[in-house]
C-alpha cells in the first residue's frame, strides 16, 4: 500500500469497536480501546471459550510458520491478517531468518491502518487492503509485487479467517486461485471455527452473539472444513483440533477445547 495515500490515524476511531482490535484484546495485546474491551467482554460472556479459540489459533500460527521455515520457505502471504500484533508472522519468521518477507492482507481499513503503522518503512514487509477472495487484486498490489517472488515457494496463511466466508463453493474457488498462482513447494496453513464440541444449539447462540456485533461467522464441521481444500494436498498431520496440531507442550494438549480445527497442506506441483 502506498503510505502517502493513507492517513492511518483518520481511520482509527476509538469509539467504535473493531473485530481486529477485539481479537487483539482477547489475545492480550495493547492495540485496543475501551469500546473494544467492552465488546470483547460481552462476546466472552456469550462464548467463554473464545479466548481459548484465539490463543489456540495464534499458537497454531506460530507453529505453522516455524514448520514452513523448516521446509525452506522464506516468504509468507498472511490473508485476513487482522492486526500484526502479539508476535506477528514477521517477528516469528525473523527470529530464524531476518531476510524473510511477509505481506499482510486484510479488507478491514482499521486493521490495515494499524498494520501500516506497525510495518512502517520495513522493505521486507508489505500491507494490502483487499478481500482475500480477490486473488488478482491481492497479488497485483504494489506491496505484494515488491515483497513476494511468486516464482519461489510461498507460505499461504489462512488462519482464523475462513469462517467469515459463508459460500463454500467460493472458498474452494479461492483455494484453486491461490494454488494456480503459487510455485511448487508452496504450503497452505489454515484453521477454522467449529461448533462440533458445542452442539447445534450453543453454536447457533454463539453465531447470533457475534452477529449482534456485526460479525457474521459460520462454524463448520471438521468434514466441511476439509472439503474446502480444493487442489491443496493435506499433510500427514490431517485435520485436528487447533490446539493439538503439532502441540509442543502438555499445556497446549490439556487446554480446554479450542473450538476449531487446523491443517497444513502442500502445493504438490
Amino acid at each position: 500500500m502506498d503510505r502517502a495515500d493513507l492517513t492511518a490515524a483518520s481511520l482509527i476511531n476509538p469509539n467504535v469497536p473493531s473485530i481486529a482490535r477485539v481479537y487483539d484484546y482477547v489475545l492480550g495485546g495493547a492495540l485496543n480501546f475501551q469500546c473494544d474491551r467492552e465488546a470483547a467482554r460481552e462476546v466472552l460472556r456469550i462464548l467463554p471459550g473464545y479466548r481459548d479459540f484465539a490463543l489456540a489459533n495464534r499458537a497454531f500460527l506460530h507453529r505453522g510458520v516455524r514448520a514452513m521455515l523448516d521446509l525452506g520457505i522464506r516468504q509468507f502471504l498472511d490473508l485476513g491478517s487482522g492486526l500484526p500484533t502479539v508476535a506477528p508472522v514477521h517477528e516469528v519468521a525473523h527470529r530464524l531468518d531476518p531476510e524473510c518477507r511477509v505481506v499482510y492482507v486484510d479488507n478491514d481499513p482499521i486493521a490495515v491502518a494499524h498494520s501500516v503503522l506497525i510495518v512502517g518503512d520495513d522493505r521486507r514487509l508489505g500491507v494490502v487492503e483487499s478481500d482475500m477472495g480477490d486473488v488478482g487484486r491481492v497479488l497485483s498490489a504494489p506491496d505484494a509485487r515488491r515483497v513476494l517472488d511468486l516464482s519461489r515457494p510461498v507460505g499461504v496463511l489462512m488462519v482464523g479467517v475462513l469462517h467469515f466466508k459463508f459460500d463454500s463453493d467460493d472458498v474452494v474457488r479461492i483455494m484453486n486461485a491461490y494454488h494456480r498462482r503459487m510455485a511448487a513447494g508452496s504450503m497452505l496453513l489454515a484453521s477454522h471455527a467449529s461448533g462440533d464440541a458445542l452442539g447445534p444449539d450453543v453454536t447457533a447462540q454463539a453465531e447470533k452473539g457475534f452477529a449482534d456485533y456485526g460479525i457474521r461467522v459460520l462454524a463448520r464441521t471438521r468434514e466441511e472444513f476439509e472439503a474446502l481444500l480444493g487442489p491443496w494436498q493435506l499433510t500427514d498431520d490431517g485435520v485436528v483440533e487447533t490446539r493439538k496440531w503439532r502441540a509442543e507442550s502438555l499445556a497446549e494438549l490439556n487446554r480446554s477445547t479450542s473450538l476449531g480445527y487446523a491443517m497444513m497442506a502442500a502445493h504438490g506441483g
